[in-house]
């Protein structure tokens, strides 16, 4: 199995394990989708998307994995991201993986040392001359997320940020 396929297992296993209690049948279940993710071909694609997380940047491509786009390379630096909301960052320099997850309309952000949460806004769109993006804010100070479309539909750019030290991400689809 490639690195960059082992990478990707792993942030679908992150994603799935990111607000629930670990036991047994849990564990075999998610052994199950790893099995089944590892034996099928997962979605490749050769477009290249720009990261930059904290200061640090990476050339990233997009794999489609249990409902999840994750953006991963060869280094070690994985984004997951459901449709509308990054669920995990790996790698990027930092040993400590961030996890997102939401209950109602409130967003954590966890890393090992770091806790953030904050109520979010209903998703707002904007339209552009050439596509729109959704915007949503979180917290007080405004910490938000917006994904950037196209006109042809497809997502060229999302930014997230996470809450107190946690930071930024940015992703941009190469042209």
């Amino acid at each position: 199995m490639s690195w960059l396929k082992k990478l990707a297992v792993s942030v679908t296993f992150l994603c799935s394990l990111q607000s629930c209690t670990f036991s047994v049948p849990q564990a075999e279940n998610a052994f199950r989708q790893i099995q089944s993710f590892v034996s099928e071909e997962s979605s490749v694609n050769e477009t290249q998307w720009l990261a930059s997380y904290n200061g640090q940047g990476a050339v990233l491509y997009p794999y489609v994995a249990d409902g999840y786009t994750v953006f991963a390379n060869d280094s070690g630096d994985a984004v997951a991201f459901d449709g509308w909301v990054i669920r995990s960052v790996l790698g990027f320099g930092n040993d400590d993986p961030l996890s997102i997850s939401d209950e109602g309309w409130d967003r954590s952000s966890v890393s090992s040392v770091t806790r953030f949460t904050a109520t979010c806004s209903e998703w707002q769109r904007e339209d552009f001359n050439d596509g729109f993006e959704w915007c949503q804010i979180c917290g007080l100070n405004g910490h938000e997320t917006v994904v950037r479309v196209d006109g042809t539909g497809r997502i060229t750019s999302i930014r997230q940020a996470f809450g107190a030290a946690l930071g930024t991400i940015e992703l941009n689809l190469r042209r």
